[in-house]
C-alpha cells in the first residue's frame, strides 16, 4: 500500500491519502468556519514546517489550498521535499489571488518550469474586499470563467526534487 500525506488538511481531505497533518485542527477560522468534523485515523496535529516523520517515509504528499496560508512556507516545502518522494501542491492561481483578495492569504503563487514561486502579498492586497464588482459578474460566473481559461488554481507536481523560490515582501529571496 502506498503512504500517501495529506499536509493541511483542514475539513477537506484527500481521498487517497492515508496519512494527515494539520496544525490547528479546532480552529475553524483556518478553514473558512468550517470545523472538521470526524478526526481521521493517523492524523497528526503538527505544524508543516517541521513535521515529525522520517526522511522518504512518503510515496506521495499532497497539499491543497494551504500553503498560501502560511508564514513561512519555505519551511514546510523543505519538509514536504524531504519526506516525499513526489507531490502535488494547489493553490489559488495568482491573477484570481489578486481580485478575490482573502485577509488569510498571504503569497501569490506561480510555476515558472519546474519551480514554484511564492510571492508575498502586501497587506493592502490581503483585505478581504473582492474585485469583483469591477466586472458585474457573480462569483459563480467568475470563477468558470477563470477555470476555463486556467486562471483558477496553481497545480505544482514535483517528483525527486520540489524546486522553489519564495519572495518576500522586503525583496529577499529564499529558495532550496
Amino acid at each position: 500500500m502506498k503512504r500517501i500525506l495529506d499536509i493541511g488538511c483542514g475539513d477537506r481531505l484527500m481521498k487517497r491519502a492515508n496519512f494527515f497533518v494539520d496544525r490547528f485542527p479546532f480552529d475553524p477560522k483556518h478553514r473558512s468556519g468550517r470545523e472538521i468534523k470526524k478526526i481521521p485515523k493517523n492524523f497528526v496535529v503538527a505544524d508543516a514546517g517541521d513535521l515529525p516523520f522520517r526522511d522518504m517515509s512518503f510515496d506521495c504528499c499532497y497539499c491543497h489550498h494551504a500553503l498560501e496560508h502560511m508564514d513561512r512556507p519555505e519551511y514546510a516545502l523543505g519538509e514536504m521535499d524531504r519526506v516525499a518522494k513526489a507531490g502535488k501542491i494547489w493553490t489559488p492561481h495568482w491573477f484570481y489571488e489578486l481580485i478575490r483578495r482573502r485577509v488569510n492569504h498571504y503569497w501569490l503563487v506561480l510555476k515558472k518550469g519546474n519551480t514554484l514561486i511564492l510571492l508575498e502579498k502586501e497587506e493592502r492586497e490581503r483585505d478581504d474586499v473582492p474585485l469583483f464588482w469591477m466586472f458585474s459578474l457573480s462569483k459563480l460566473s467568475i470563477e468558470k470563467a477563470l477555470r476555463k481559461l486556467g486562471l483558477w488554481e496553481t497545480i505544482y507536481r514535483w517528483e525527486d526534487r520540489l524546486s522553489f523560490i519564495v519572495i518576500c515582501g522586503d525583496g529577499s529571496m529564499r529558495s532550496n
